[in-house]
């Protein structure tokens, strides 16, 4: 009972502290970072560090993005009761447990296997039935669930891949932090109107850009 007070205890000092102050307003979204606990979606060695606002690691050398990062773009994203979501690279699963009672329906995609595992463990305990976990290559979505009214990348991207917006929705949303190499990224919301995909950069952040998400080369002969 004290570990769960003490986890409790942190989640309610991440709000506070971390959250509030930093334009993450919205209700539901800040008793959804209440109520989740982070360290079981982090790799065992990183647990200690699941409340700290920075990048936090979840095993096979991926991280997931700080805390308020991923409050302020699910913030912005303007999830609803009646969005159908699509998570790319959703690693062990935090991004998909904060949003599945917030949405309908939420698909999950993630190529590791041992992280996909992690996942569906993980959110067990929280009584989530929502979420669809698809083992596929995050870059190319998941097209038989589409459309989707949202698309969350959950790693740094440098360019947001086509099939995603081709998966998207009129009017729907997508949430990415968007840069290049080891600099500072923007966390950046996308809106999609006919065929043009609308931009607003958010906020600077840091976050790690997976080799699927890399542009591609080009070659000028």
């Amino acid at each position: 009972m004290q570990a769960v007070k003490l986890t409790s205890e942190a989640r309610l000092n991440m709000v506070d502290n971390q959250l509030r102050p930093n334009k993450v307003a919205r209700g539901p979204v800040l008793q959804r970072f209440m109520d989740v606990p982070r360290e079981p979606f982090a790799d065992v060695g990183s647990a200690a560090q699941a409340y700290v606002d920075n990048l936090l690691p979840m095993g096979q050398g991926r991280v997931m993005f700080a805390p308020l990062t991923l409050a302020r773009m699910l913030q912005e994203l303007n999830l609803t009761a009646e969005d159908n979501v699509l998570i790319v690279a959703g690693g062990t699963g935090y991004t998909a447990a904060i949003a599945a009672p917030l949405v309908k329906k939420v698909t999950l995609v993630e190529e590791n296997n041992y992280l996909l595992d992690v996942a569906r463990s993980a959110t067990i305990d929280l009584h989530l039935n929502n979420i669809e976990f698809v083992k596929s290559s995050p870059e190319e979505g998941l097209a038989k669930n589409a459309p989707y009214n949202v698309i969350i990348i959950d790693a740094a991207v440098e360019e947001v891949p086509q099939a995603l917006i081709e998966q998207l929705a009129e009017n729907g949303r997508i949430g990415a932090v968007v840069g290049k190499g080891k600099d500072l990224k923007q966390a950046t919301v996308y809106v999609k109107v006919g065929k043009t995909l609308f931009e607003e950069s958010l906020f600077e952040t840091k976050g790690t850009v997976l080799d699927n998400f890399k542009q591609k080369e080009t070659f000028v002969f």
